[in-house]
């Protein structure tokens, strides 16, 4: 997403924009983003600097990390980032968070705003807090329905080894 500079008036403005997630290259894997970005943006200019505001937002889709359900969440994130024109030297380059610089008399927040998303992504989603995950013997979905795999701990029940481990006289845990 790209702003120019001209375009942008002196003072506080405010701009709500959409777009497709695939305009500011935004991707994770296993995650699908099933809705368009939204972004509302406030920006303040004062001569060449621009100061920028963004709330964005956008619907995704993955699994869930218990039962492999599909689960839709928003993801929210913000943006908080000043740009002024690019310097003529290298010497008065900033590297600073918060801090960007734009060329052509446009800026291109494409960068910025991926960044804020994908920071918010969670590590992990569950459908909900009492799922029940799946059978770790059968592969059922517990929260669809029972599966008429045992209940004891696997330790309890007869290993598919067992008879290997008689063969072997192993009398012990192995430990791997």
């Amino acid at each position: 997403m790209r702003i120019a500079v001209k375009d942008i008036p002196e003072g506080v403005s405010t701009i709500e924009h959409k777009f497709g997630p695939e305009d500011i290259a935004l991707e994770a894997e296993g995650i699908c983003f099933i809705s368009p970005v939204n972004a509302r943006l406030k920006l303040f200019k004062q001569r060449d600097t621009v100061f920028v505001n963004a709330e964005l937002s956008v619907a995704f889709e993955l699994e869930c990390a218990r039962c492999l359900s599909p689960v839709r969440r928003i993801l929210e994130g913000t943006l908080e980032s000043q740009y002024s024109p690019l310097p003529k030297t290298a010497w008065e380059l900033q590297d600073d968070i918060g801090i960007g610089y734009y060329s052509d008399e446009y800026i291109d927040l494409a960068d910025d705003f991926r960044e804020s998303l994908l920071l918010e992504l969670p590590v992990r989603v569950v459908c909900s807090e009492n799922c029940r995950g799946l059978c770790p013997r059968c592969g059922q979905n517990l929260n669809e329905k029972e599966c008429g795999c045992s209940s004891e701990p696997e330790e309890v029940q007869t290993s598919r080894f067992a008879d290997l481990v008689k063969t072997l006289g192993i009398d012990r845990k192995l430990e791997v």
